[in-house]
């Protein structure tokens, strides 16, 4: 430890030069010591001379140690601060603790010994404290990068991070909604997401992908919420969480089409559109335009019955649809269906069937049009996919970030409530804190990646050479690689694409077979042309993975067995980031493994096109 710069806040002289005495004696500090009389000369010290380490009396000539520490926590540059006390003060101390010292000694029992202890550990829960607020910083990043609406509220539901995203879809701007309560923030969004919360508060039960609507002037606003609580050990609500996004234009989208196919009813122009009838009198069903194409009828007369009309409805929509038409006869109101119908050839179309009952003196006429509405069911459900996708992701975010922000907070807590711990308790429960703080914070920086890819970040787009990226690679995990068995295979190949990402996804599935393979084993990467695509491996000879894992080695979060057992702090991230970068390169990669024998992954891209203009530096959205 050099160049360790004290600063002693103390007016009794005997008790200064008593610890500059001890201080001296402690060789390997290298102390740098000033002193200050008074609070405030301390505090103006402090700005001044970028002090390491405080030594703070209690009670000083102008202020207590307590007003002292109150004022210190203003500063962006926070020293460790250990706190004098007399024989009588060991309450006092403890409250100083609480406020932001780190431990505390007292003035006549000190000896050097005592006091490099006392030093080295008060540095070192600075250090992993300074670490935890720069983990807790991108942990906020993420959030505010985060494609969707996010926030985390306190259980009296005041805003403890809100991002950007969400201030704008409440109207506001965030810094507005830092630390205010639900209801002091003036948003129809913002109202009804409280009564949400209140719900979660109350049940602690999560409510996911709920619709809400607000009308703005003449505009109308839909958004999609989920609001979950986030729950300690015990099963209490510690915060709630709130994820929103804005669907206001795919429902807009959805009303515009209605309202046109709407006034397209009756029109036998459209070439989409077909129309029928059915008489009471005749119980028979008319039909014509684009009817026939629609339901898949062949060579029909276009005049059948009801039966044979419904017998084409899907068999799980057909007691819905005659209930349908049941009501609206009796009723005389206008109708409209949405059905799975089954044509001849043996196809499954969605259409939609909007009509009106007429009643006449002696009869009863029913009349509609039919439009196929499949190509918009089947983007409603690719729309519901991505947003579960989103709603799956930070879930699972939320887990994965509880488990080490819990082991942090509780190795802290020990160390922090149990003073007098056993050195050797105390460094293991450091050592606890350090590892997490490092998971944590690889975690947060693979889950920013593919928050980017979600977000539709951009990749370059340059001529590379794939040996010189692959041998990059394998250069930057040598260390991870030195106790195996290496052969590598090249051939000079050419491909367009971002050479940090595509080196990003070398080192991923590198440093995951050195990993996962004894040492000893043999880990061989190769390139080479084949069927005009630039084709990549990586084989290992380690413990390879069980075949039911196989399916999910690329979802989020997920990780097999084997891989647990192996290496209990991965995220689970790596695979899925590889095959994100992959396939933004409109590539493709497969992994083949079998358990005991090794596992292969394999990845193809395209070649560079010598019709292609190389443009430098050239870039496309993903």
């Amino acid at each position: 430890m050099d160049g360790l710069r004290i600063l002693i806040v103390e007016d009794s002289p005997t008790d200064v030069e008593i610890l500059q005495r001890h201080l001296k004696r402690l060789a390997d500090l290298n102390p740098t010591v000033i002193h200050a009389s008074y609070g405030h000369d301390g505090l103006r010290s402090v700005r001044v001379a970028e002090v390491d380490l405080v030594f703070l009396d209690i009670q000083l000539p102008d202020m207590t140690g307590l007003e002292f520490l109150d004022q210190l926590q203003d500063m962006v540059k926070k020293p460790a601060v250990i706190v004098l006390t007399g024989s009588a003060d060991e309450t006092t101390a403890v409250s100083a603790m609480k406020a932001g010292a780190l431990d505390f000694l007292n003035k006549n029992k000190l000896n050097a010994s005592m006091l490099e202890r006392t030093i080295k550990n008060a540095l070192e829960r600075h250090q992993l404290q300074t670490a935890l607020l720069s983990t807790q910083a991108q942990l906020s990043t993420m959030i505010q990068e985060a494609p969707v609406g996010m926030a985390l509220l306190d259980p009296e539901l005041h805003f403890l991070h809100v991002n950007s995203t969400l201030a704008e879809l409440a109207g506001r701007r965030a810094e507005e909604m830092q630390g205010k309560h639900c209801r002091d923030i003036q948003s129809p969004l913002i109202q009804q997401l409280e009564w949400m919360c209140q719900r979660v508060l109350f049940s602690g039960k999560s409510y996911r992908d709920l619709e809400i609507n607000s009308m703005q002037g003449t505009d109308s606003k839909h958004w999609l919420c989920s609001v979950y609580p986030v729950k300690t050990q015990a099963g209490h609500v510690q915060w709630v969480g709130i994820t929103v996004t804005d669907i206001t234009r795919s429902k807009q989208t959805s009303i515009l089409l209605q309202q046109s196919q709407s006034r397209l009813n009756m029109t036998l122009e459209a070439t989409r559109v077909g129309t029928w009838e059915w008489d009471s009198r005749t119980r028979k069903i008319s039909w014509f335009g684009q009817t026939d194409r629609i339901l898949g009828f062949r060579g029909n007369s276009g005049d059948t019955s009801m039966d044979h009309f419904l017998s084409q409805v899907h068999g799980e929509d057909l007691p819905r649809v005659k209930e349908q038409l049941k009501a609206a006869i009796r009723e005389g109101e206008p109708f409209e269906l949405e059905m799975r119908v089954l044509r001849q050839e043996g196809t499954v179309r969605w259409i939609m069937s909007r009509g009106r009952v007429e009643h006449g003196a002696n009869h009863t006429v029913i009349s509609g049009a039919l439009i196929d509405i499949t190509d918009l069911k089947e983007a409603e459900l690719a729309l519901r996919e991505i947003s579960q996708a989103q709603q799956r992701f930070v879930n699972d975010a939320a887990h994965e970030l509880r488990a080490p922000l819990t082991a942090i907070q509780g190795n802290l807590d020990l160390i922090h409530r149990y003073s007098n711990m056993p050195d050797e308790d105390k460094e293991e429960a450091l050592a606890d804190v350090a590892r997490e703080a490092t998971r944590l914070s690889r975690l947060v920086q693979d889950m920013l990646a593919l928050a980017k890819g979600d977000s539709g970040a951009l990749i370059r787009r340059d001529p590379l050479d794939l040996e010189e990226v692959i041998a990059d690679a394998v250069q930057a995990v040598s260390f991870q690689l030195q106790n195996h068995q290496v052969t590598i295979q090249l051939e000079g190949i050419t491909v367009m694409g971002d050479y940090d990402r595509l080196k990003q996804v070398m080192v991923i599935l590198l440093e995951n077979a050195a990993k996962y393979t004894p040492t000893g084993g043999t880990v061989a990467v190769g390139a080479r042309i084949h069927n005009e695509h630039a084709c990549i491996w990586v084989q290992d000879s380690g413990m390879g993975i069980r075949e039911e894992d196989l399916p999910r080695v690329f979802e989020r979060f997920y990780r097999g067995q084997f891989s647990r057992e192996a290496d209990p702090g991965g995220t689970g991230l790596g695979l899925p980031i590889a095959k994100w970068i992959v396939e933004a390169h409109e590539g493709t990669i497969h992994l083949t493994s079998l358990p005991g024998q090794g596992t292969t992954v394999s990845i193809e891209l395209p070649l560079l096109d010598p019709e292609e203009d190389p443009v430098p530096s050239g870039e496309i959205s993903r």
